[in-house]
Order: structure tokens, then C-alpha cells, then sequence
């Protein structure tokens, strides 16, 4: 799956995060954490969804 496939979702797990990120297993986690410390939609273990991944972005790119 590429890059902007994934990014067509409106959910993202670890794996989508792995193809997003072009990291690891665990690094994808650790994202997946620092994501939902900005904001958690859905409350779902392991997951985010894609306008809490936007906000991540986001606020990250005004710092």
C-alpha cells in the first residue's frame, strides 16, 4: 500500500502508521502515542484516526 493510499483512510493503525512514518514497529507505537497526547477521537487502543493525525501534524509544523 502506498503512501497516499493509506493516507485516504479514515482510520490509522500501527502498520499504516510503519508506511506514513517509513519506520519500525515500535517507532510506530511511540508516533501512535505522541498522536493521541495531541488528541484521541476515537479512543481506540492502537489506532488514530486521521484528523488526530492532521492535528499532530499540524501543531507540529506551527512549533
Amino acid at each position: 500500500m502506498t503512501i497516499q493510499e493509506v493516507l485516504q483512510k479514515e482510520v490509522f493503525n500501527n502498520d499504516d502508521i510503519k508506511v506514513i512514518f517509513q519506520c519500525g514497529k515500535s517507532t510506530a507505537y511511540k508516533i501512535i502515542r505522541e498522536i493521541k497526547s495531541v488528541s484521541d477521537r476515537i479512543g481506540i487502543s492502537g489506532r488514530v484516526h486521521r484528523k488526530d493525525y492532521e492535528d499532530f501534524i499540524n501543531r507540529n509544523l506551527k512549533e
